[in-house]
C-alpha cells in the first residue's frame, strides 16, 4: 500500500515592494472625511477596482462606483442620510511608479506625479492609504489575483 502524505502549508506573507507585482481587486474601502465622519463598504457591493502592477514600473488602476455610498447618521433622534460617493464615479490612472517598502509614487504617461499613496501588508492582503483633493482620507484593501 502507498500513503501519500499531503499537507498544506500557509502561503507567506507579503512584505516588501517585490510583493506588490501583480493584478490586485479591491475587496474594502474606508473613507474619512476632514470632520472624521467615516463611512466602510465591501467594495463588489457599490462597484470594483482594480490596480495591475507591472515588472517594468508600469501599472494601470480603475476603480467604478455603480451605485450611491451613503453614510446613515443620526441627529436629535432623526436619521439622516449622507451621500459619500455617487454613482457613476469613475478613476482611472495609468503610467509609471516608484515603490518604496511603504510607499508608492505614481505617475502619468508624461511623468508627472499624479498620486502618493502610503500601503502596508496584512498576510497577503494590500491596504493603500492616500488623501484625495478633497482632503478624504481613502484607505483600501486589496487582494492579489492568481
Amino acid at each position: 500500500m502507498l500513503f501519500l502524505i499531503w499537507s498544506c502549508k500557509p502561503l507567506d506573507p507579503y512584505k516588501s515592494k517585490y510583493d506588490l507585482i501583480g493584478n490586485w481587486h479591491g475587496r474594502t474601502i474606508e473613507i474619512t472625511t476632514p470632520t472624521h465622519n467615516r463611512v466602510a463598504f465591501a467594495m463588489r457591493k457599490y462597484g470594483y477596482a482594480y490596480y495591475t502592477i507591472a515588472k517594468d514600473s508600469s501599472y494601470s488602476f480603475s476603480m467604478d462606483i455603480l451605485s450611491d455610498v451613503v453614510l446613515e447618521k443620526e441627529a436629535l433622534g432623526n436619521s439622516y442620510a449622507k451621500t459619500i460617493i455617487q454613482a457613476g464615479y469613475k478613476n482611472f490612472r495609468r503610467g509609471f511608479y516608484y515603490a518604496t517598502n511603504n510607499n508608492i509614487i505614481f505617475y502619468d504617461a508624461n511623468k508627472i506625479k499624479v498620486n502618493e499613496e502610503n500601503y502596508f501588508f496584512t498576510e497577503r492582503t494590500l491596504f493603500t492609504k492616500y488623501l484625495d483633493k478633497d482632503n478624504k482620507q481613502w484607505l483600501i484593501s486589496w487582494e492579489k489575483e492568481n
